[in-house]
């Protein structure tokens, strides 16, 4: 290969040393190959090349585009410069971190800086010749900066024995800190990293996230949540790959309740251990972290809806494991938003509606629980309501952290769930035969773990603080059930 590659400390810099062939005449080498480029990781599309020429002493930078941020594999064709770059990236582990490389037209190296970074160099030589590639156009209205000396970054610049010479524009940056306080450095959308994205609900919001264009990557176990290395490990790759992450949406979850009883060290690891440290890992990065808790964190007694606030009564394991999930989520990271939900249906993965369609199809009769009273659920609906969520605090709204209560609005129970179902799934043929639905209790039906009587939970909040109506149950429903009809 005409190449060679040598990654810097910071993820996603590198060093890069083209192959020289010289003898007397002089000497040739590639400064640029598509093709070996990409072999080593980084497939590049330029657009733009920009050469200057400077005197001893002068210094450009430290610039950026705000939100079009560009790559730029930058070298020295004559001279030499000390060429430096400073991690802005959202979420990125080394974010205010710099790094420098001295650049010379007799070694031939090459610095290559991808999105997310701000760029500056200083000349050592008389003279300097200094070339750059971008991966975007020039936008003189998208102009951001930091000032070449701010303490905060720590630059150690080459002593020269004499002043540096500056434009007066880059005399006149900001620092580093004021730039942080406005934002400057995100980017136009947010960056999401969506654990438990094959889930019911992960694989709406990861259809949903994919239609509003919110750039996403979606995880699943290939990356162990209960091991603080490998969510590291992810964090560094999406970083290195330009793409910092400045959300996490944790659908990852043990939600078997019976089977939790027997199997309650999993059950903590996913349920606790898990959320604590997908929290530490966004804490450390800078980002946001949505994650999801369950009514079960209450006792099931008394007809009141429970708010945010009321005191938690487990049931069983499960229940626990969630309560104390919560817990560690929101000691772990302030910047925690947890969203506690009940009676969850949708496409993937199996749920109470899918169950009632299937026997309803098989059987003549059903009989169905009719003395525990809650609030159904559409994936969709509350994978929408995470996207507000996203919209809200990215736009500048205040959305205190916390925890907010969400289903479809009204309360049922599980008899009234299951006629709804039968009812509109005759009137849009996803039923073709009669099937009696029948009411019982729930001691007709033992289990391992006692189900909630009463898990309707109080939407005050939410409504309150994002301004939405939340459809009703039966709504949400019929429109689930239109969107089954093949």
């Amino acid at each position: 290969m005409p190449f060679s590659f040598e990654p810097c400390p910071i993820a996603g810099l590198y060093e890069i040393q083209p192959r020289v062939f010289g003898d007397s005449r002089g000497y040739f080498f590639e400064a640029w190959s598509e093709r070996d480029f990409a072999a080593a990781g980084l497939n590049l599309a330029f657009v733009q090349d920009n050469q200057s020429r400077s005197t001893k002493g002068v210094l450009r930078g430290l610039h950026f585009q705000k939100t079009h941020p560009q790559g730029k594999l930058v070298r020295a064709i004559e001279g030499e410069v000390f060429d430096v770059a400073v991690d802005i990236r959202p979420g990125s582990p080394s974010y205010g971190k710099w790094h420098g490389v001295i650049l010379s037209g007799e070694k031939q190296n090459q610095y290559y800086i991808p999105p997310g970074f701000a760029h500056g160099f200083l000349v050592l030589s008389e003279t300097a010749v200094f070339a750059y590639k971008c991966t975007d156009f020039y936008h003189p209205e998208d102009e951001g900066g930091v000032i070449w000396n701010d303490p905060a970054i720590g630059i150690k610049w080459p002593d020269l024995g004499m002043a540096y010479l500056l434009s007066d524009k880059d005399k006149k940056l900001p620092f580093f800190a004021a730039l942080k306080t406005k934002g400057r450095f995100s980017a136009e959308k947010p960056q999401v990293w969506l654990i438990g994205n094959k889930g019911m609900l992960g694989t709406e919001l990861s259809l949903l996230l994919e239609k509003k264009g919110i750039p996403h990557t979606g995880t699943d176990r290939e990356v162990d949540i209960t091991d603080p290395a490998a969510l590291a490990a992810f964090v560094e790759k999406q970083a290195a790959a330009g793409q910092p992450i400045t959300w996490i949406i944790n659908c990852a979850a043990y939600t078997a309740v019976d089977k939790a009883e027997d199997d309650a060290e999993t059950c903590r690891r996913l349920n606790t251990a898990g959320p604590g440290n997908i929290a530490a890992t966004a804490k450390k990065i800078g980002a946001r972290l949505i994650h999801f808790s369950t009514d079960y964190v209450f006792d099931g007694k008394g007809s009141r809806p429970r708010k945010e606030d009321d005191p938690t009564d487990p049931i069983g394991v499960y229940g626990l494991t969630k309560r104390d999930g919560e817990r560690r989520v929101l000691a772990a990271n302030e910047a925690s938003w947890i969203i506690r939900t009940a009676w969850l249906y949708g496409k993937q993965g199996n749920n109470f509606v899918h169950t009632m369609l299937r026997l309803m199809q098989e059987r003549d009769s059903v009989s169905v629980v009719n003395d525990q009273r809650g609030s159904p659920t559409w994936a969709y609906d509350l994978a929408c309501t995470v996207t507000l969520f996203i919209a809200a605090l990215e736009g500048g709204k205040t959305v205190p952290p916390g925890i907010y209560h969400y289903t479809n609005d009204g309360n049922i129970t599980w008899f009234d769930f299951a006629q709804q179902i039968y009812t509109q799934g005759k009137k849009l043929g996803l039923l073709t035969k009669d099937c009696a639905v029948k009411p019982c209790t729930s001691a007709e039906f033992p289990a391992k773990v006692r189900r909630p009587a009463y898990s309707v939970l109080d939407k005050s909040k939410v409504k309150a603080v994002l301004g939405i109506e939340i459809p009703t149950w039966d709504a949400s429903l019929e429109e689930y059930l239109k969107s089954c009809v093949p």
